[in-house]
């Protein structure tokens, strides 16, 4: 019988940043750094499945892959919904402590925010099963919201709290 196995994936990534006064985190012009995905994976005892998502070059971001160290057997998918490509990497009991590193330069270009059409807005915004839904995080995003008066003001808000105090309560 296989099993899913969800692996922590540390994400190492140092960017020159330039803020605009009063919008924290967001970029102008455009940005460039290094981006890394490192795993290394714990004792498997029987068959893993590892999914780790693949960086790709699109209208906002150039991504060069500088390495791809993957020392075993895997796959690349496409994700049906978002056309996102993922490595899937089936590991065996004898790929326990290896490491899979995955090492890009990207360079991201200042993306304007756009209001979202009906449809867009309710699919992303609808509940996701790996989001944990509780009181805690219910305080978390009305504090976070409070005194907002529209959908991008709040969501500025909600992105901005999750940046800089992702678990204060």
């Amino acid at each position: 019988m296989m099993r899913s196995v969800v692996l922590p994936v540390f994400f190492l990534v140092g960017a020159l940043t330039i803020h605009a006064a009063g919008e924290p985190g967001i970029i102008k012009g455009a940005d460039e750094f290094e981006f890394v995905y490192r795993v290394k994976l714990p004792e498997i005892t029987g068959t893993a499945r590892i999914w780790i998502p693949l960086a790709k070059t699109d209208a906002f971001q150039t991504v060069s892959v500088e390495e791809l160290n993957i020392p075993m057997k895997w796959d690349k998918i496409q994700d049906r919904d978002y056309g996102n490509d993922i490595c899937v990497v089936n590991a065996q009991p004898q790929d326990s402590g290896k490491t899979i590193e995955l090492r890009y330069k990207v360079v991201r270009k200042e993306k304007a925010a756009y209001p979202a059409g009906n449809a867009d807005a309710a699919r992303y915004l609808r509940p996701e099963k790996l989001v944990p839904i509780n009181e805690t995080f219910k305080t978390l995003a009305e504090k976070a919201v409070a005194g907002k008066t529209d959908d991008l003001e709040r969501a500025k808000a909600l992105y901005v709290r999750s940046r800089h105090q992702p678990h204060a309560v």
